[in-house]
């Protein structure tokens, strides 16, 4: 029964990521600007480029960017191609997590934290086809990394050193996606350091640390030769956290992350429900942390796991300024791998003393999962336009290199599949993105200004500008024109 179960509710998860995966390809512009960006990243990496970052990002790795491309060789380039991998990451994550806590647990607990998770919030499974981002195959690598911890603290001595090189590994390769890898390293390495204790002397440690530097080659190379301490810099310029931060995590972030509210709301879903959500949560809380500290020992796994919530919470709140992550607690999303063991643990124990209360507390959660899906469905955010036409008008006219803004100018270059050379306008770190394409563009700009074209969507502030910098360059020849009542293009006739 418990089998059939466990197979029911992986089904589950890969039928509702694979709704919040494919739900916006067709129906809109398909991909974010950010996504976009990773987009271009994965054609420039089969035009034999060999980019290290997201671009004027030191710290977000290009690793999905590189299987992106290797998807787009076979399968062809398209959107669906550059979110498969989050995607696919995502439902690893899912296992894992049943995995993680099965080993520490047992069945039970297992079976709840798999059905926890497969449920999961609006804001877990918007994310998980996400492309750009690294925080889901970052949580997939720090589970990995709390798996083998538990396993070779278990092992009791008679660990093989090829587990600490690839403990190490696993590091160096999370720290190049994405360094939130290390709300999972610090705790499990804590974990390992005080169970083996001398055991970790030396050979050990070689391992662990020649795999970090293996795992982590990317992010050594760029920061010797491209950009010295390109990374150091843009993770440490802004130390320590502001006033108030761990107050809005709780009363704001939260509640994004438990499925209470969608991100960048301040409104519960429904009061009485998400009320509901958030008590069990800290009830949840509470037993796994008795749990933990009565007959404590640090070598049991619920130590390992309650180690990796806190530090993951008390690391993000003395390392970064909170702004806009109260209420889009996308930084933290690392919690997405203790939560729903936490959980299953609490729902386990109410199981064994009234199973009509824990099957209150699955059908309260069910109805929180079917609110967030109707009220906050996939990827809402997205705009209503497709470039499709868009990119044919341009390749009719034959116009390669446009001067645009920020939320045309990389999908643009992505759904031309390469053809079209954007230089984005006004976009702060989005204008940065790409500098040698906006000198490019630039310079074709300056040699002969018929070549490059100004796009903007229609009624954005930035028309009158276009409007009036092109009819200053083609002069007489000056046109426009209006493509699916969306895109306003000024060219050269």
């Amino acid at each position: 029964m418990k089998r059939f179960l466990v197979i029911l509710s992986i089904l589950v998860a890969v039928g509702i990521r694979f709704y919040y995966f494919w739900y916006p390809l067709g129906r809109s512009s398909e991909i974010t600007v950010d996504e976009a960006v990773y987009g271009v990243q994965a054609l420039q990496i089969m035009k034999g480029e060999h980019p290290v970052f997201y671009p004027a990002q030191d710290y977000t790795g290009s690793f999905s960017a590189y299987l992106s491309s290797f998807v787009f060789r076979i399968f062809g380039v398209s959107s669906w191609g550059l979110k498969a991998i989050p995607f696919v990451f995502s439902l690893l994550t899912i296992f894992l997590i049943y995995k993680l806590s099965l080993e520490a647990l047992g069945k039970r607990v297992a079976l709840l934290s798999l059905l926890v998770s497969s449920l999961g919030t609006p804001f877990w499974n918007n994310w998980s086809s996400r492309a750009g981002t690294g925080y889901v195959e970052a949580t997939f690598l720090g589970l990995v990394l709390m798996i083998l911890s538990l396993r070779m603290v278990k092992m009791n001595g008679q660990i093989p050193k090829i587990l600490f090189l690839v403990y190490g590994l696993t590091s160096g390769l999370g720290f190049w996606i994405q360094p939130t890898i290390v709300y999972f390293f610090m705790p499990s390495f804590v974990y390992l350091v005080f169970n083996l204790k001398k055991r970790l002397l030396f050979w050990p440690l070689v391992f662990i640390i020649f795999g970090f530097f293996l795992g982590a080659i990317p992010v050594v190379y760029h920061n010797l030769f491209v950009r010295p301490g390109g990374t150091s810099t843009a993770l440490f310029k802004k130390p320590w956290g502001v006033r108030g931060a761990a107050v809005k995590l709780i009363t704001q972030g939260f509640p994004v992350l438990l499925g209470g509210r969608t991100a960048n709301s301040l409104t519960d879903f429904n009061s009485y429900t998400s009320f509901f959500l958030y008590i069990l949560f800290v009830l949840s809380l509470i037993y796994f942390v008795v749990k933990t500290l009565k007959g404590f020992s640090i070598s049991r796994p619920e130590t390992l796991i309650t180690l990796t919530f806190f530090s993951t919470v008390l690391i993000f709140l003395t390392s970064t300024p909170f702004n806009q992550l109260a209420i889009e607690p996308r930084y933290v999303y690392s919690l997405y791998g203790p939560i729903p063991i936490i959980l299953g643990l609490f729902i386990s124990k109410v199981w064994r003393i009234t199973r009509t209360g824990s099957v209150l507390i699955l059908s309260v959660y069910l109805v929180a999962f079917v609110l967030g899906l109707v009220r906050a469905g996939p990827l809402s955010f997205l705009d209503d336009y497709s470039f499709v036409n868009l990119v044919s008008f341009m390749r009719e006219k034959g116009i390669n290199y446009t001067m645009t803004t920020p939320s045309l100018g990389h999908r643009l270059m992505f759904f031309s599949k390469g053809e079209v050379r954007a230089r984005v306008i006004g976009g702060g770190i989005t204008e940065a993105r790409f500098e040698e394409i906006n000198l490019e563009v630039g310079k074709v700009g300056d040699s002969d200004p018929r070549l490059v074209a100004f796009v903007a969507l229609f009624g954005e502030s930035q028309n009158e500008n276009f409007a009036e910098t092109a009819q200053q360059r083609f002069g007489p020849r000056f046109n426009q024109s209006l493509v699916d009542n969306r895109f306003k293009l000024y060219f050269y006739q």
